[in-house]
């Protein structure tokens, strides 16, 4: 028993002697850093400075990402994600920890990680463009493409899957192979196919085409994607190997838009720019769809109505992607001229974009809707969808929109609203107010040293706006930057903002004939390609009547819309009405084409031009810019009109009903002589026709002028000198032309 004792103290020195001996193995550290909210710039920003503060004093053994980011950009989404695989680089392993719900920014940077854990509802969805807010491009999608293409260089068996959350043709099987049921490979349809019976122990179809994959936590566990479900950071951290005390959390700099309302106290409420004046009601003006003429007749209709209700306030709720520049100014005039006999707001209630943002900031003050944009009011060209990267256009608008922003709004913001490359940088006053500069004004305050005594750390200053991007910003963005004075959930909160919860509201809405304005304006050039071709059509049916009927209304209804949205006076609708007249007695009365017909054409196309626009002739590069689009728009109806009339004269005589009325090219003559009964040979086009001349028939329709008369048995298209000939009157051919055969009655 003695020896037994002895034996076991022997072992117990032993082994304590032994874990004396052996070295302790380093703790492994780990930065947590969390990324929650909107994925924007302002959160990027955030998370390089975090991931650099994380990286000082030597590298961390992991860096874990906690992801439960909104739907946001592709772009900012690519940078943290390259940002994480370039961590691999440097020897530096990546996790990342997936929160329901999970967005295609989450899934981007989770999958540039070498480890993934998810919570229980935590999931991957597809990377489709319109999993991005905005949608991603296709260069985007590129970039996202190449980006899977590097996340998996050294975990090829990973490739195909990755590549099927982009691209959503793929079939994809997940196959288990002998001794690496840890570490399942992923292979495309074909490829899998090929792959021979029974060398693998089991495989599963997880995409196939128009069906991505759509991972919950269950499914990226069974996958092996996932090195757990886990409640939190802590339970990943656990998995990595990494105690506690040694997961160092840095989270980032909440982005403006993610900020929160400041509890009951904790703040003064911000104190609103409108003064609403003490009428008895608020009215609500809605401006949705497209900016154009339309809008600006409704909108001066609605506010004079507004002025009659004893309005303490206008809203004007904005809903707009743009539309034209100059209806967009011409409305943001009329509302800046308000300024001092109404208060008006605009809410922005799901974007107010380009001409949208112009009338936005002429108002007296904007509140903005959770999830809301605002900016990007650089000018398009409307015939090829491109900006128009013009000094003169942007020295043209930024003194209009610095005028509507006068004491109100950042100008160096609003240049960055208009100018690509405009970069812009935020510095924070000694007394806490923050200041916006351009690029070249922040490189002249750092030669102003008694200036920058006015900053907290001037000499970095923080980029809000990069090179090359347009601002535009969601609601959190507008309120930090100083656009948006509240964040409105309601009508109701809108109201108790301004202390206006007891008044009455009214809600102007469009009419039904603005609405069709708006419809006309819109669809003016394809009721005038349709109005003319019609005409044509009349031409080639004889002088029924019928098509030119149809054709004058359709380019009537084109004149009224422009009309009725201020643009087309009456002379410009008169004009157009002379060189019809004149193309007609051109073609129809005359001799040979051109000594009416081309002032008629000149006469028509001027008039079609100027009811396009609200001037006469371009003034300023703006109106250049309007001028350029008005005739974009002729030339495309004139391109429609050319090629809708080459398909007509080929394939109209083969419809069922119109082909009978079309006046076709008469056969050559085969009908005896007046002094020879033999048949005559088909002449040559020039000689056939020029024997016509002096020969006698009758109508056998009414000419008027044009229609059709019998010679000898033969039927031909023909026109008169002028004169109205009823059927079965006697003609004679007094001229031909080419294939134009001129008749005059027989005395």
């Amino acid at each position: 028993m003695l020896r037994v004792v002895m034996l076991m103290a022997w072992l117990a020195v032993a082994v304590g002697a032994g874990e004396t001996a052996a070295p302790a193995a380093p703790a492994r550290r780990a930065v947590h850093i969390p990324l929650q909210g909107r994925l924007d710039m302002f959160a990027v920003e955030s998370f390089h400075k975090k991931l650099s503060e994380g990286l000082r004093g030597g590298p961390p053994d992991f860096v874990v990402v906690e992801l439960q980011t909104e739907a946001a950009g592709a772009a900012t989404a690519l940078e943290v994600a390259n940002a994480l695989a370039r961590l691999h680089e440097r020897g530096i392993e990546t996790a990342a920890l997936i929160r329901e719900p999970g967005s295609a920014s989450d899934t981007l940077v989770a999958l540039a990680c070498g480890k993934l854990f998810a919570t229980d509802k935590a999931r991957l969805v597809p990377l489709a463009p319109t999993a991005f807010k905005p949608p991603a491009t296709d260069d985007e999608q590129k970039k996202l493409a190449d980006a899977m293409a590097a996340f998996t260089a050294q975990r090829l068996r990973l490739r195909a899957l990755y590549q099927a959350m982009v691209d959503p043709a793929l079939e994809v099987y997940m196959v288990l192979f002998e001794s690496r049921e840890d570490q399942p490979a992923f292979y495309q349809g074909d490829a899998y196919r090929k792959l021979q019976p029974g060398s693998f122990i089991r495989s599963e179809r997880v995409a196939a085409p128009n069906l991505p994959p759509k991972l919950g936590a269950d499914d990226l566990k069974r996958l092996g994607l996932s090195g757990g479900t886990v409640k939190g950071v802590e339970g990943a951290a656990v998995s990595l190997g990494v105690a506690l005390p040694e997961l160092v959390t840095l989270k980032p700099k909440a982005a403006p838009s993610e900020a929160k309302p400041a509890a009951k106290g904790a703040e003064p409420r911000p104190e609103a720019r409108a003064k609403p004046g003490k009428g008895r009601r608020v009215v609500f003006i809605p401006l949705d769809g497209m900016v154009g003429d339309g809008m600006l007749y409704s909108v001066r209709r609605r506010v004079a109505t507004a002025r009659g209700l004893d309005a303490a306030l206008v809203v004007f709720e904005m809903n707009t992607k743009g539309g034209a520049l100059f209806p967009g100014l011409d409305i943001a005039d009329f509302i800046w001229e308000l300024r001092n006999e109404l208060p008006t707001v605009a809410w922005v209630n799901r974007e107010a974009i380009s001409a949208g943002t112009l009338i936005a900031i002429a108002c007296s003050e904007i509140v903005m809707q959770e999830s809301s944009l605002l900016g990007d009011a650089a000018v398009v060209d409307g015939s090829t969808g491109k900006m128009f990267e013009s000094e003169k256009i942007d020295s043209y608008l930024r003194p209009r929109f610095k005028n509507f922003c006068k004491d109100k709004y950042p100008g160096a913001l609003i240049e960055a609203m208009i100018t690509v490359g405009t970069e812009v940088y935020e510095l924070e006053t000694l007394d806490g107010k923050r200041e916006y500069f351009t690029d070249n004004d922040y490189q002249n305050l750092l030669h102003s040293p008694e200036k920058l005594e006015r900053y907290k750390n001037p000499r970095t200053p923080q980029k809000v706006v990069p090179k090359g991007k347009l601002l535009t910003m969601d609601e959190g963005q507008a309120k930090h930057f100083g656009f948006s004075s509240e964040t409105v959930k309601s009508p109701q909160e809108l109201l108790d903002f301004y202390g206006l919860g007891g008044r009455e509201t009214v809600t102007l809405h469009w009419t039904w004939s603005e609405r069709l304005v708006r419809w006309l304006d819109l669809a003016g050039p394809f009721l005038l390609t349709l109005g003319l071709l019609a005409i044509m059509l009349e031409f080639k049916m004889g002088g029924s009547g019928v098509f030119a009927l149809i054709g004058l209304a359709l380019i009537a209804v084109f004149f009224l819309g422009k009309y009725a949205a201020g643009l087309a006076e009456v002379w410009e609708i008169l004009l157009f009405l002379v060189g019809l007249t004149l193309l007609a007695v051109d073609i129809f009365v005359t001799p040979g084409f051109g000594m009416l017909g081309i002032p008629g054409l000149l006469m028509m196309l001027v008039s079609i031009v100027l009811s396009l626009q609200s001037f006469t002739l371009p003034s300023t590069p703006g109106e250049m810019v309007d001028f350029r689009w008005s005739i974009a728009q002729v030339g495309m109806v004139a391109v429609a009109v050319f090629v809708a009339a080459l398909l007509l004269g080929r394939y109209l005589q083969r419809a069922p009903y119109l082909g009978k009325m079309i006046l076709a090219a008469p056969p050559p003559s085969t009908a005896p002589t007046v002094t020879s009964e033999a048949v005559l040979p088909p002449p040559s086009e020039a000689e056939g026709r020029q024997e016509l001349v002096g020969r006698r028939g009758k109508a056998v329709s009414t000419l008027r002028p044009a229609g059709r008369a019998e010679f000898d048995g033969e039927p031909l298209d023909v026109v008169t000198e002028g004169d109205l000939i009823e059927p079965g009157e006697q003609v004679e051919v007094a001229e031909v032309h080419g294939n134009r055969i001129v008749v005059r009655r027989v005395r």
